[in-house]
């Protein structure tokens, strides 16, 4: 990718500045209407050691409300930071809906100088660029504009800029030990970029290779190749992606209805065991502290279940030290202006210790059974849903989501007032499911879906507009 580029032709000076004139008004434009429509920018800078990465954002941010973005220099990881997955220190830096992120130098950078420097063999590598596109997706799939430039330079051109930084007294510190390795083996380089740009050139993230050889040629092409990405993003808001294949292999396990609750044990025995346990996992944690293994316990499971006492007992046998036990409520204001996920990989345990989830992210979906607000699913303003549902009663729906007061099929469409979306008076009226349901919405701006599922008796309600937001968060 990167051997093979060529050069886009640079325009006469004249046009140039007429065209960086306009590119920079339209994006002192554009970002109220990022911040109207709350698109969250990721802008990763990436590039060649003495390419201008950090004069190239110094100029872009000079068109975008102070308020609206934040940089972040991206150095080397620190040891608290190695001791977490390694895109931690990345996700935690993703913007708020409505808001821009610049990184200088990112995920790509800290791979780079692993492998170029040895310290990252075939199978590591392989697995983070598998990581790395599963995490573009994740933030793709959630609205998440991301751009990525690379600033490429040649030999000369680099070897030149850094003679002319160290000279300078006030420049030499600009040149570090790492762009003089990279002038000094730029094919090596050359080789290991072209490989990862491939590797990781995603449809949904494509890479951009900017010519940084000119200062204000630099700006123009990645002005123009920010805003044109920003009218996409804007008017493709609603546009929906086909769902990837699962890799991991998935544990079967058994239906809730076929885990017998009958089981019990005396008092004298659970203290015995209870003693025995707590002691072994006592020692297993010295172990997992010395090995650096990381270990995250999640909990979920119906109101008063239990899942606090058992908390309490399994805390009661660890070092204080090496865990913390997270609550999860509702998310904050700040929580769910960043990818959903965002609030959990901020609070992933380091090595050798323990972090305990009291709810999670199943619980996202689950526990609300599932109530999801969202206007970028869909691109239609008419639609026909078809579920296949289990022919039992509608009343074992619902529970948990209505604040565990039962509620049949008839009850559950009521709340959204059938009349503004034309829902059929049969279906209104029915007590029981039969074995397939279909509701046709055809009010236009609004879209409604009702899904069924049999193995795990949850429900989701997915509307199209803000508009209906208040009337979900009164009824439930």
């Amino acid at each position: 990718m990167l051997k093979q580029w060529e050069k886009t032709e640079r325009p006469s000076d004249a046009k140039l500045e007429e065209r960086l004139q306009e590119a920079r008004r339209k994006l002192q434009e554009q970002q109220l209407k990022v911040k109207e429509h709350g698109l969250p920018v990721l802008v990763l800078v990436e590039g060649w050691g003495t390419a201008g990465k950090g004069s190239l954002i110094g100029q872009i941010i000079k068109n975008i409300d102070p308020r609206f973005f934040k940089v972040a220099s991206m150095a080397a990881p620190t040891e608290e930071e190695k001791r977490k997955p390694f895109l931690y220190r990345h996700f935690v830096k993703i913007p708020e809906s409505g808001k821009f992120s610049f990184l200088d130098s990112g995920w790509m950078d800290e791979i780079m100088g692993e492998r170029l420097h040895e310290k990252l063999g075939d199978e590591a590598y392989a697995h983070r660029i598998e990581s790395v596109k599963r995490f573009e997706r994740q933030l793709t799939d959630n609205g998440y504009l991301v751009v990525k430039l690379f600033l490429q330079v040649s030999k000369k051109e680099q070897e030149k800029r850094i003679e002319h930084l160290s000279k300078e007294k006030d420049t030499r510190w600009r040149v570090s030990r790492n762009d003089r390795w990279q002038n000094e083996h730029y094919e090596k380089c050359l080789n290991a970029f072209d490989s990862y740009l491939k590797e990781t050139n995603l449809p949904s993230a494509p890479w951009y290779i900017i010519d940084a050889e000119s200062k204000k040629w630099t700006e123009l092409q990645v002005l123009e190749i920010l805003t044109e990405g920003i009218d996409v993003a804007l008017a493709n808001n609603a546009m929906a992606v086909p769902i990837l294949q699962n890799v991991f292999s998935m544990e079967k396990m058994p239906l809730l209805s076929e885990i017998p609750l009958d089981k019990t044990i005396g008092e004298d025995e659970y203290k015995k065991e209870l003693k025995r346990l707590q002691n072994r996992l006592g020692e297993l944690h010295n172990r997992l502290y010395r090995k650096k293994v990381p270990v995250i316990i999640a909990y979920e499971g119906w109101d008063a279940a239990g899942k606090g006492g058992n908390i309490k007992r399994i805390t009661g046998a660890l070092d204080p030290r090496g865990y913390e036990v997270h609550p999860i409520a509702s998310p904050e204001p700040h929580e769910k202006a960043r990818h959903y996920l965002w609030r959990f990989w901020t609070r992933l345990p380091k090595t050798g210790h323990i972090a305990i989830f009291d709810r999670t992210w199943y619980g996202m979906s689950c526990w609300r059974k599932c109530i999801f607000l969202s206007s970028h699913i869909w691109t239609t303003s008419s639609c026909r849903v078809t579920a296949s549902v289990s022919p039992k009663p509608a009343k074992w729906l619902i529970d948990t989501a209505f604040s565990k007061r039962e509620r049949p099929l008839k009850s559950v469409i009521s709340l959204l007032e059938p009349k503004r979306f034309d829902i059929p008076e049969a279906i209104i009226m029915q007590e029981s499911v039969s074995n397939v349901l279909s509701i046709s919405i055809t009010r236009t701006s609004f879209l409604l879906q009702i899904l069924f599922r049999n193995s795990v008796d949850c429900f989701l309600i997915t509307a199209k507009t803000c508009e209906l937001s208040s009337s979900f968060s009164t009824a439930f």
